[in-house]
C-alpha cells in the first residue's frame, strides 16, 4: 500500500477559486512532479472515444492525444507511453496515473498532483478508480466567484445556452458546484481537505500547515532547495509573490494559465 505523503493530490474548485494559485503553492514543496498540460480524458477523450478498458478505443484515443500540446508539454516519449497505456489501462484513473506517474518518475518526484478543478463534480468516479488519491478543495466566497466570472464575459456554466449569464445565474452555478463538491468529500473524510480561498490569501501559514499535514508533506512550509527541475521565483506568478511570498518559505512556485491551455 502506497504511503500518504506519495499519494496523489487532486486540486479542485469552482473557477475562480484560487485553484491555480492552490496548485502552484504545492508546486512550490519540490515535492510535486510539475505538469503544466491538459489530461481532458473525462471530458473529452472518454466521450469521443469510447470506454477505455477496450483496446481499440484506447489506440484511437492515444493518437488524438499524443498530437495535442498537453502531450507535448508531459515531456514523454511517445512510443513508451503509449505502450503503457496500451496495455494497462483500463479506466480513465488508470490513464491519470500512468502519465503522471511517468512525469514524476521522469522528474524524480516523490509524488504528483493534478490541478483538475471539475474533478469537483466526479470525486466519486475518481476515488474508485484512483484508490489512493488526495483530494483539495478550495472554496472562495460566491458574490466574489460570481462577480469575477460575470467579468470573463465569455464564461459559458450551461452547454444548452452561449449567452452570458445573469449574476444569480453565476452564483447558483457556484453553489451547486460547491455542494457537489462537499458532498462527495465528506462521503470519504480521511481522504479528502477542504480550504478557505481567504484563509490561504490572509493567513498563509496556518492555512498551508493545516494542509501539509492532511497530506503528510514535509516541505509545504519549510525552505528546501528545489530540485533541478523546479521554477525559480522569478517565475512565480505576481499575485502569488505579492500576497503569500513576502509572509511564507516557499521556495518557488509555477505559472499556470491553464484557461490558456488547449
Amino acid at each position: 500500500m502506497i504511503e500518504r505523503k506519495q499519494c496523489p493530490v487532486f486540486v479542485m474548485g469552482c473557477p475562480r477559486s484560487g485553484t491555480n494559485l492552490l496548485y502552484d503553492t504545492l508546486l512550490s514543496s519540490g515535492e510535486f512532479a510539475v505538469y503544466r498540460g491538459r489530461l481532458p480524458i473525462y471530458q473529452v477523450l472518454i466521450p469521443r472515444f469510447g470506454r477505455v478498458d477496450r483496446l481499440e478505443n484506447r489506440k484511437k484515443m492515444m493518437a488524438a492525444w499524443l498530437r495535442s500540446k498537453g502531450f507535448r508539454r508531459s515531456g514523454l516519449d511517445s512510443a513508451d507511453l503509449s505502450a503503457k497505456v496500451l496495455e494497462n489501462c483500463r479506466s480513465g484513473g488508470d490513464f491519470l496515473s500512468i502519465v503522471m506517474g511517468e512525469i514524476a518518475r521522469k522528474q524524480q518526484a516523490t509524488r504528483w498532483a493534478l490541478y483538475s478543478p471539475d474533478t469537483v463534480l466526479r470525486v466519486a468516479t475518481t476515488k474508485q478508480e484512483i484508490p489512493e488519491a488526495l483530494f483539495v478543495h478550495i472554496i472562495r466566497d460566491g458574490r466574489d466567484i460570481a462577480l469575477s466570472l460575470r467579468k470573463l464575459g465569455d464564461f459559458h456554466p450551461f452547454p444548452w445556452s452561449r449567452r452570458p449569464r445573469s449574476l444569480e445565474e453565476t452564483a447558483l452555478y457556484w453553489e451547486w458546484m460547491v455542494q457537489k463538491g462537499c458532498r462527495s468529500g465528506r462521503e470519504i473524510a480521511n481522504d479528502y481537505v477542504e480550504i478557505r480561498y481567504e484563509d490561504l490569501v490572509e493567513n498563509p501559514h496556518r492555512t498551508l500547515k493545516a494542509l501539509e499535514n492532511s497530506l503528510t508533506t514535509t516541505s509545504i512550509m519549510t525552505e528546501s532547495k528545489p530540485p533541478h527541475w523546479a521554477l525559480s521565483a522569478k517565475q512565480t506568478p505576481r499575485f502569488v509573490r505579492r500576497r503569500l511570498m513576502p509572509d511564507s518559505t516557499l521556495s518557488s512556485a509555477g505559472n499556470r494559465d491553464s484557461h490558456k491551455i488547449r
